[in-house]
């Protein structure tokens, strides 16, 4: 398990860096996940191996978001559309890699854990959502969001499985 403090220090890197991109846009939320990559490759005996699997993750997460976007469940600003990645605003893409990050650290507790981990994610990504709407981020029709909870359960469950075998 990996050390307290490199724990708080990966959680509070993450929360700059999603407040940043929700905020004002991917330009800032660079300097956090850059951050948080040299920490996590600081802090692993073998970061190839804690890195490697997280890159699906990151494939099939881009791709949950824009197949969301291209259905209509969320909606962006023009402006946040202007560069992107495969469909994916680029601001959310550098949200999904900060928080791929905190799977081997902060999160590694409830990751090792798939029943709570699913249960976790299944009610706490839908809320992420919820906020960025409420910081206006993006557009997010209410009923929708509880489509998102068995999304979320699955990818959950999918992010469990890589992610146990991530060891610091």
């Amino acid at each position: 398990m990996p050390h307290w403090r490199d724990v708080v220090i990966n959680a509070l890197l993450f929360q700059g860096l999603w407040f940043a991109a929700i905020l004002s846009g991917w330009q800032w939320a660079l300097l956090p996940l850059g951050l948080m990559l040299v920490h996590v490759i600081v802090i692993s005996e073998r970061p190839w191996q804690v890195l490697a699997p997280l890159i699906p993750a990151f494939l099939l997460g881009g791709f949950m978001d824009a197949m969301l976007h291209g259905f209509g469940v969320f909606a962006f600003e023009a402006r946040q559309l202007e560069m992107q990645i495969a469909g994916l605003p680029l601001f959310l893409a550098i949200i999904w890699l900060g928080f791929l990050l905190t799977l081997p650290v902060s999160l590694k507790r409830f990751v090792t854990k798939p029943r709570w981990f699913v249960l976790m994610c299944a009610l706490l990504a839908p809320l992420s959502y919820r906020a960025g709407a409420a910081l206006g981020a993006v557009q997010l029709s209410e009923h929708w969001l509880w489509y998102l909870v068995p999304l979320w359960a699955f990818f959950g469950w999918y992010l469990s499985q890589p992610a146990r075998s991530c060891s610091l």
